[in-house]
């Protein structure tokens, strides 16, 4: 098991013991770091360093292009548009800047595809302005990275003889220089690669990318926008099928597993689930799969039995291994590590978090007195890693090691299983039943004793996403205007909650504030934005308020415990998450809803198209809780 830091891993500690004020002696100090996170397709780290050296260095023109670059990378284009539109004004037109806007507008086109033509884009006003920038961009200075960009949006459109002859020039001049000292450049041998494949010479195609990528394996960053430009071309028939996938299979970017697995058993019967004695067989079958896997990062969790033989192999690879635990490990190791008698379980767990892993612990559960949310965990499992895969446009293997007899209860590895399915995933598997039939004939498994239920707990789990809003200046109205604002503001919400049938279990309200649990993700995010428009919209001089009021708001999911409130006669909820939302409604800017990576990741299980999350960096929150991811949402 590979024991040293990844050069990933060891890149977050920099950043986490850097001195800002030592780094605000030199602006280069974040430039190169930055570089170096762009390498490794560390987008949302390199983000939270642009984030710090803007508000160091806020005319910097370098800082200012490539916080606009990862904003692009990020597919937050609107945003990192706004930041070249200002540079244009500034008279700071050149070809970089001028490329990046080009590539803002190509992924803003790249979201609204035809409707009439659904294999041709829109001759929409982003994919012309994207052609235009493309054009200025190549004029000045026959970048063949611009050229190639352009050559590729004009063969979409159905320019073809343009996209030609572009494709031709940019061979033509990049050729010789491939061929020098540079001839290990990453951009140079993708982008001829490119040319070849818009010039059909898709063998030779193949050719430059294999050098391109094996010359550069490392550069994640890079080789993911060469795969966006191919996937682009693919998506409107461009590119033969056989043709692009033996080009896609070139890519060293890796793949995200998602892991789910039975835990050894307790019972030795002949007909348990998944006994000791067949923990080499096991082993030695998912070691197999992870080596035909070729390059991967992993998402699980850790418990005895199949997680910990998985992510074993998966270090011993040198993969990047994430793992997500339900509760505080204490607790974890308890009830699912260290409950087989006279076994070596708990030191292959305790070795395992001494390597170099990403440990998320989502609750701060220590004691039995609570439900561990086992099924929260899984479906955040799944949520991360699906965007994880989403960002790297690379492919997402759901793998699990497999019991099909056994019963489908929350938390589970069949019910894990049973969810996948659901969203249509191809999931690799270890069939456990199979392996027990060849040894032993048929098979009436058991589910694992460790899977609990909330009927033996005193407060109930419950998996919630909560809203916290608050009124800003709401303190400088005068009380006539603070009673109109109560009014407006409260009925507009109980209609939408009525309206659209929301599921809600609390509701609550003091002064200029309210708090809703919704059982629904998607009830929660589109009553926040349906809230946030009727707030930054309404006329509030026209009911008797002087001053326009904003209100910021924050969605948080997570597993709430509720109780009979002996003060009011209603259900409340309450724990650590409900505590998350509101803490960071605080620091959320008015006019806007904020999310945490939780809500983010757990609607990305949810398929919603009404809304989506945006990385807007690490928030410190307030009252001593730490630094959290934090997002911005905003309608689809």
């Amino acid at each position: 098991m590979k024991e040293n830091k990844s050069k990933i891993q060891q890149l977050h500690e920099r950043w986490l013991e850097h001195k800002k004020d030592v780094w605000a002696l030199d602006v280069n100090n974040y430039l190169v770091f930055v570089d170096e996170c762009i390498l490794k397709a560390e987008l949302l780290l390199a983000y939270d360093v642009l984030s710090e050296g803007i508000d160091l260095f806020p005319d910097h023109l370098q800082i200012k292009k490539s916080f606009a670059l990862i904003l692009n990378r990020m597919e937050m284009s609107e945003e990192a548009k706004s930041i070249l539109m200002d540079l244009l004004q500034e008279n700071q037109d050149d070809e970089v800047v001028l490329g990046i806007l080009a590539s803002a507008y190509k992924n803003l086109a790249r979201k609204k595809p035809s409707i009439s033509q659904p294999h041709l884009p829109d001759t929409n006003e982003n994919l012309n302005m994207s052609i235009e920038f493309y054009k200025k961009a190549y004029a000045k200075a026959k970048n063949p990275w611009h050229g190639i960009n352009l050559a590729t949006l004009q063969l979409i459109i159905g320019n073809e003889e343009i996209a030609l002859e572009i494709a031709k020039e940019v061979f033509r001049n990049l050729f010789y220089i491939a061929q020098g000292v540079t001839k290990n450049n990453y951009w140079d041998l993708a982008t001829l690669a490119e040319a070849l494949i818009i010039l059909k010479d898709y063998e030779e195609a193949i050719n430059y990318l294999r050098q391109a990528i094996e010359l550069n394996k490392k550069d994640i960053g890079s080789q993911v926008a060469t795969k966006k430009n191919l996937s682009l071309l693919y998506s409107y028939q461009k590119i033969p099928s056989d043709i692009y996938h033996k080009l896609t299979e070139l890519f060293s970017i890796p793949k995200i597993v998602v892991f789910s697995g039975h835990m050894i058993d307790e019972d030795e019967k002949v007909d348990c689930r998944f006994p000791r004695w067949l923990e080499s067989e096991v082993s030695s079958l998912i070691k197999d799969k992870i080596e035909s896997l070729g390059d991967i990062e992993t998402y699980s969790s850790a418990a005895c039995g199949a997680d910990i033989l998985f992510i074993e192999h998966a270090l011993q690879k040198g993969a990047r291994v994430n793992i997500i635990l339900p509760c505080a490990r204490e607790l974890f190791i308890k009830k699912s590590v260290s409950y087989l008698a006279d076994s070596n379980w708990e030191k292959r767990f305790q070795k395992i978090l001494a390597s170099d892993v990403n440990l998320i612990e989502l609750t701060s559960i220590t004691d039995d007195h609570l439900e561990i949310p086992y099924d929260f965990a899984n479906q955040l499992i799944l949520g991360l890693s699906k965007m994880h895969a989403r960002n790297l446009c690379t492919e997402l293997i759901p793998f699990v090691v497999y019991n099909k007899d056994s019963k489908e209860l929350d938390g589970g590895t069949a019910s894990v299983v049973s969810d996948w399915k659901k969203q249509k995933l191809d999931i690799e598997k270890i069939e456990l039943d199979k392996l027990l039939r060849d040894k032993n004939g048929p098979n009436d498994t058991l589910e694992s004793p460790l899977v609990h239920t909330s009927g033996r707990y005193k407060y109930a789990g419950h998996t919630v996403s909560l809203l916290y809003a608050d009124a800003v200046n709401y303190s400088k109205l005068s009380d006539y205007e603070m009673m109109v604002f109560g009014e407006v503001t409260l009925e507009f919400l109980n209609k939408t909650l009525k309206q659209n049938n929301y599921k809600v279990g609390e509701k609550n309200t003091w002064g200029d504030a309210f708090f809703i649990s919704f059982y629904d993700a998607k009830d929660a995010g589109c009553c926040s934005l349906t809230m946030m428009d009727f707030m930054n919209t309404f006329n509030w001089r026209s009911v008797g308020i002087s001053k326009n009021i904003k209100i910021r708001m924050a969605l948080h999911v997570g597993v709430a415990y509720s109780f009979m409130n002996p003060l009011t006669g209603n259900i409340t909820f309450n724990g650590i998450n409900v505590c998350r939302a509101a803490r960071m409604e605080s620091i959320t800017p008015p006019g806007r809803v904020f999310c945490s990576e939780e809500f983010a990741a757990f609607c990305e299980t949810l398929s919603i198209d009404k809304f989506s999350c945006s990385y807007v960096g690490q928030k410190l929150m307030p009252k001593h809780l730490g630094k959290y991811p934090t997002y911005l949402l905003r309608r689809s």
